[in-house]
């Protein structure tokens, strides 16, 4: 099982996977236009506070789950605004959310959201 945050790069591609865990939470790497990202060989929900490492203003992050499951809950506390408020998302394999982040509610807000 790999360690939390460890970085695997596969063959041919040049933006590391990021293995999360439930304790985890999402730290934002800008080096490429998205993060791929997984559960570590499972399904997971993250449960840090926050969820997501609070950005700057302006900040787009894109999140591609490559493998396993990983969902996320809305609220302040998570520092996440999904849209339409819904209680948490689950990203499956091959699907992308993008977040911007604010400083007016101090969240990364959703944007748009792809299920594969």
């Amino acid at each position: 099982s790999p360690d939390v945050g460890t970085l695997d790069t596969p063959s041919g591609f040049d933006n590391p996977t990021v293995y999360l865990t439930t304790a985890s939470g999402i730290t934002p790497s800008f080096t490429h236009p998205w993060m791929r990202v997984t559960g570590s060989n499972n399904a997971i929900t993250i449960l840090t506070t926050p969820a997501i490492v609070r950005g700057r203003e302006g900040q787009v992050l894109t999140l591609q789950c490559v493998d396993s499951a990983f969902t996320l809950t809305h609220g302040s506390a998570n520092a996440i605004n999904l849209m339409g408020s819904a209680g948490s998302v689950t990203v499956r394999s091959g699907g992308e959310i993008t977040f911007y982040y604010a400083t007016g509610n101090l969240a990364w807000n959703e944007a748009t959201r792809f299920s594969a």
